[in-house]
């Protein structure tokens, strides 16, 4: 016999459902059967929906709500209802659609004007959710839930300002708005507002002192602070609540790193390619942490791991380089950075890092190109007009070289070494007093520089010319 069979109840549900254990299978097709032949209350079987709604079984909610609403198809609420289920089940437009139905019926009820901006909300229609959403506020000033829903849309559309006013406001009547509060602290981030933030974050962990999510914000406030003992205690009690909190060790790692403490970083890293062995960020912060300690074969290994992943990665291809440059490689070095160029021409630090590895291998010409590049990508780069001029000095292209001296000097007039190169080229150009100016500049910029000068031509000191230099 069906359960459905005993008819002794009003409702037709024979007293046998039980709204704190879901029906089987098999029962919700006789549920369905028997209120589409209409042997079911209107009532009863809202009673049904609301209990799959509140157990989030959103789909026997649908099918119920599409019975119920072919019943009572003026029904306002079970229009709503319909929407409710079709937002928590990401069918956004059918939500939208019911709840505009809803609204001619119902054109003042605060929680349908709510559910409405968040169907609108999740479709990305953030100027509509905000109307809405405004519109309850306005029908009911007291209302948590219109003004928490309208402070998150603000945020969504960078009105983070108005958001955090709306998030204050909420919390001026209710300090204990856990989620408000959440995202009250997160405003104050977005903001670079950072002590707040921690306080309104350290407020918040008072109310929840397990949320790991709460000490991970505080730890990336606290790094974007430079505090970064600071961000590993907030990130230790992260990994005390969950230590498969990915991001958390990640960060770790990136605070560890920061403070110079490469093994513990590398450990951190470590633990996220456990967890998530395609980390691509994971891979290359390793690569990077065993470079930085002199480590290169293991951070060629950790390059060559995130390029397997995403072969257009121009900073594994430049790392990589610049580990078979620090172990001599200098052809497979020239051979990555003409990668990385192919993907990004554009990129100033790889065109001087292929010029320094061209100059290594004695390419002078193909140096001096690449060193102009950086120049003319990055003009304001002193160090790189300080080794195309060198460069040019060695190519015997003094006029160049010395133009290219001039501008480090106009970029950079504190630093010694430009002078002393420029004097080089205009003793070579037979311009001695200026050249002897240059000199007089370098030295008094940095004294350290006669002892390089005595080194490179012994016994000039003892020039009468040069005596009043070495005074």
């Amino acid at each position: 016999m069906s359960i459905f069979d005993f008819d002794d109840n009003e409702d037709g549900l024979g007293g046998l459902f039980d709204g704190d254990k879901p029906l089987s299978d098999k029962d919700l097709k006789e549920l369905l059967e028997s209120a589409e032949a209409g042997t079911l209350s209107s009532d009863a079987l809202e009673e049904i929906v609301e209990s799959y709604i509140e157990q989030g079984d959103y789909v026997p909610a649908l099918q119920l709500l599409n019975v119920l609403i072919d019943m009572v198809p003026f029904s306002s609420e079970a229009l709503e209802r319909r929407g409710i289920v079709y937002n928590n089940l990401g069918q956004y437009r059918d939500a939208l659609e019911d709840f505009e139905k809803a609204e001619l019926l119902n054109p003042t009820d605060v929680d349908l004007l709510i559910n409405k901006g968040i169907a609108l909300d999740n479709l990305g229609r953030l100027d509509e959710a905000i109307d809405y959403y405004s519109r309850a506020v306005d029908l009911d000033p007291l209302s948590e839930e219109a003004r928490f829903n309208l402070a998150v849309s603000l945020m969504k559309a960078d009105k983070i300002e108005e958001a955090l006013n709306l998030f204050q406001a909420i919390l001026d009547v209710n300090p204990e708005h856990k989620d408000a509060l959440f995202e009250f602290a997160y405003c104050h981030d977005l903001l670079d507002h950072f002590h707040e933030a921690i306080r309104a974050y350290d407020r918040y962990i008072e109310l929840s002192p397990y949320s790991a999510t709460a000490w991970y914000h505080r730890g990336l406030v606290y790094n974007r602070l430079g505090a970064h003992r600071k961000a590993i205690e907030s990130y230790d009690m992260v990994l005390a609540i969950d230590d498969k909190f990915a991001a958390a060790w990640f960060n770790r790692g990136n605070s560890y790193a920061s403070l110079n403490w490469i093994p513990e970083a590398i450990e951190c890293y470590t633990k996220v390619i456990a967890l998530n062995p395609e980390d691509v960020d994971s891979h290359f912060n390793l690569a990077a942490a065993y470079e930085d300690i002199g480590k290169y074969h293991e951070a060629i290994e950790q390059y060559e791991q995130v390029l397997a992943l995403k072969p257009d990665h121009v900073g594994a291809l430049m790392g990589r380089g610049s580990c078979w440059d620090a172990i001599d490689q200098f052809d497979l070095a020239l051979e990555d950075y003409s990668v990385a160029l192919s993907i990004n021409e554009r990129n100033p630090e790889v065109w001087y890092a292929k010029a320094d590895t061209e100059y290594n291998l004695g390419m002078l010409s193909s140096a001096l190109d690449s060193y102009a590049m950086v120049t003319r990508l990055d003009p304001s780069n002193d160090e790189a007009w300080m080794d195309y001029g060198e460069t040019l000095l060695e190519c015997e292209q003094y006029v160049a070289a010395r133009e290219a001296l001039q501008k480090v000097i106009a970029l950079r007039p504190g630093w010694a070494d430009p002078y002393y190169v420029l004097a080089k080229i205009l003793f070579i150009q037979d311009r001695r007093d200026e050249a002897m100016e240059a000199l007089a500049i370098c030295f008094a910029l940095d004294p350290q520089m006669r002892e390089r000068f005595e080194s490179e031509f012994p016994g000039v000191k003892g020039l009468r010319e040069f005596m009043e230099l070495f005074q």
